[in-house]
């Protein structure tokens, strides 16, 4: 993900958000600077909605630069990222297995940024 995540922000202009788009099983990154450049990658992943039901949130908006300054700090293969609504931070902690618990000895919180209807 650390990868996309810096191909993607490429295009990214200097405020705009980079857009992760939470699916089934991947989740896309989205970048685009106007109508000159866009860029899109998908990623597959583990999608688990604790609440029940649909996913609340299917959309987030980041700084690409803070995004890939928390994945380059966790040294894990995996990354486990913890939304509870649209507009309210993110929890990015590592995961050092897919089906195993996030552990606890670093956490990254991130403030989404608004996207654009």
């Amino acid at each position: 993900i650390i990868a996309s995540v810096k191909r993607v922000s490429l295009v990214a202009e200097r405020n705009s958000p980079l857009r992760m788009l939470i699916g089934d099983e991947q989740i896309a990154l989205e970048a685009a600077s106007g109508d000159q450049a866009q860029a899109s990658e998908a990623v597959p992943a583990q999608v688990e909605n604790v609440a029940g039901g649909e996913l609340a949130l299917t959309a987030a908006g980041f700084n690409p630069h803070y995004l890939a300054d928390a994945l380059n700090t966790i040294d894990s293969p995996y990354v486990h990222f913890s939304f509870t609504a649209a507009g309210k931070p993110c929890l990015v902690r590592g995961l050092d297995e897919i089906d195993g618990d996030p552990k606890g000895d670093y956490r990254h919180v991130i403030m989404l940024m608004r996207l654009p209807n």
